[in-house]
C-alpha cells in the first residue's frame, strides 16, 4: 500500500551512492554525506587536536547519519521506545523529529534533497519492511509496504537515476525452503521489479545490494543447521555467491567463492567488487571474474556487519588488520589481536584526506596513521559509539553514541 503525503521530493531509503557527487548531480548541489557506503573515503581532513564542539540528546542508539550540502544532519535513533528520524543543524540545533513505526535498517539522501529510509516491523513469523521518502523537512512524500520476508536486508540502495533495491529471503512455497528476494523501486515509490532466486536453500543469507557499472550487485549464502547440543542448535552460512543482476530485475550471471559469514554488502571502489567473508577479502573485476583473495588468522577474523575500507594508495582494512596493495599484513588494529580490547574497532573505519584511519573503538573515537603505526589521538566520550564516523567538509567529525550525536572539531 501507498501513501502520498508532500509534494518536495525526499526519499528515505538504504542508498550507497559510489561518489557524493553522484547524490546532488541532478540538483546542482553534492551532498557531503549521501550514505554510510562512503563514510570509508573522505575528500575531507581530520581534526588534528579535536575537542567536542557541540553535542545533542537524541534519545537512544543513534546509528546512522547523512549530511546534506547544507550541512544538516539527518540522524536516526531510538526515541520513547520507538525510532525517530531527526534533523540537526550544523550548529547542533534539532530542527524537527519524525516518528517512525518499527525498527530502523539504513538511511540515504538522494539527489540532495529527499532522505530514503528503510524500517521493518517483526510480528514473530514474517518480517513486514518499509521503503518510504522524505522531504528534508520532514514530510512523509510516500511509502511502501512489503510483506513476506523472512530476513531484510540492512541496506536499500539508490542509483544516481533512482531506482531503489531492496533485498531480502523469504520461504518458497512449494519446497519450503528460502530463496533469495529482491526488489527494485522507481523514485516516485511505483514498483519496478519483485523477483527471487533459483537459489533455494534450507536456510539462505542475504547481503544489501549496491549498484555499480549499471549492474545490481549483493551476494547469498547457504545457511546449514548444525546441532550442538541436544536442545541447542546454530545456523552456520557459508558457500557464498556474488549475484549480478540487470537494472531490469533479470540475473545475468553468479560467482561462487568460499567464506563463512558473508553478511556486509559488497563495495565497489577502482573499478573492482570487495566481497568480505569471516575470515578473507575476495575482489573480483565488474564481470564477477575473481582476482585475490586476502585471508586473515582466525584471531584476526572480521566482524560481520562491518564491511571492508579500502584505500586510495590499494591498502585494505579489514578484520581489525591492514594489509598493503599485495595483501601482505601490515599490522593489528588492535594490538595482539584481542578481540574486543580498549583498542578493537568497533565499525567501518574512515580514512580522511591524508589517509589517517578513524576509528570507533568502543567508548570513544581515535586518529591512527597507518604508515607510522602510531596513535594520532585518542578522544574518549564515555559512552558506547554506535554510528560510523563522518567527515564534514570543514573537517568536523560527527559520530553518534548511546544517547548523543557529537560534533568533535
Amino acid at each position: 500500500m501507498k501513501f502520498r503525503k508532500a509534494v518536495i521530493t525526499l526519499l528515505v531509503c538504504t542508498i550507497v551512492s559510489l561518489t557524493a557527487g553522484e547524490a546532488g548531480a541532478e540538483s546542482g548541489k553534492t551532498s557531503l554525506h549521501p550514505g554510510n557506503e562512503w563514510s570509508r573515503q573522505s575528500a575531507y581532513p581530520s581534526p588534528a587536536k579535536p575537542k567536542i564542539k557541540w553535542s545533542v540528546d537524541l534519545g537512544k542508539d543513534v546509528s546512522n547519519m547523512v549530511i546534506d550540502s547544507e550541512g544538516v544532519i539527518y540522524v536516526v535513533s531510538k526515541y520513547n521506545f520507538s525510532r525517530m528520524l531527526a534533523a540537526v543543524s550544523p550548529e547542533g540545533r534539532v530542527k524537527w523529529r519524525v516518528e517512525l513505526q518499527g525498527d530502523s535498517n539504513g538511511l540515504m539522501l538522494y539527489q540532495d534533497n529527499t532522505i530514503i529510509l528503510s524500517t521493518y516491523d517483526n510480528d514473530g513469523s514474517k518480517i513486514n519492511s518499509t521503503i518510504s521518502a522524505y522531504a528534508t523537512d520532514g514530510a512523509l512524500i510516500w511509502e511502501n509496504k512489503y510483506s513476506d520476508f523472512n530476513s531484510f536486508s540492512r541496506d536499500a540502495y539508490v542509483s544516481p537515476d533512482g531506482l531503489i533495491v531492496l533485498t531480502g529471503s523469504r520461504t518458497q512455497s512449494v519446497q519450503n525452503k528460502e530463496e533469495a528476494r529482491i526488489v527494485g523501486i522507481t523514485a516516485e515509490g511505483e514498483p519496478a521489479f519483485d523477483v527471487t532466486t533459483q537459489l533455494n536453500y534450507e536456510y539462505i543469507s542475504v547481503s544489501s545490494p549496491i549498484i555499480a557499472e549499471n549492474t545490481i550487485y549483493f551476494t547469498a549464502s547457504k545457511g546449514i543447521k548444525r546441532q550442538i547440543s541436544k536442545r541447542t542448535s546454530v545456523i552456520d552460512f557459508n558457500d557464498g555467491k556474488l549475484i549480478r543482476m540487470d537494472k531490469a530485475g533479470k540475473i545475468i550471471g553468479s560467482t561462487a567463492y568460499k567464506g563463512e559469514y558473508n553478511f556486509t554488502p559488497p563495495v565497489y571502489t577502482n573499478k573492482t567488487l570487495y566481497v568480505q567473508t569471516n575470515e578473507a577479502l575476495h575482489l573480483f573485476d565488474s564481470g564477477g571474474k575473481v582476482i585475490r583473495k586476502i585471508s586473515a588468522p582466525a584471531k584476526a577474523q572480521s566482524n560481520n556487519g562491518v564491511g571492508p575500507t579500502i584505500g586510495v594508495n590499494g591498502t585494505y582494512i579489514f578484520g581489525q588488520r591492514v594489509y598493503d596493495a599485495k595483501g601482505k599484513m601490515v599490522w593489528s588494529l588492535s594490538p595482539f589481536d584481542v578481540p574486543f580490547s580498549e583498542d578493537y574497532s568497533v565499525n567501518t573505519v574512515l580514512l580522511d584526506k591524508n589517509q589517517n584511519a578513524l576509528l570507533i573503538y568502543g567508548t570513544g573515537v581515535k586518529s591512527v596513521n597507518p604508515k607510522t603505526k602510531k596513535t594520532n589521538w585518542k578522544l574518549p566520550l564515555y559512552q558506547n559509539i554506535a554510528s560510523p564516523p563522518v567527515l564534514g567538509k570543514d573537517g568536523t567529525l560527527y559520530v553518534g553514541g548511546t544517547t548523543k550525536l557529537f560534533a568533535i572539531k
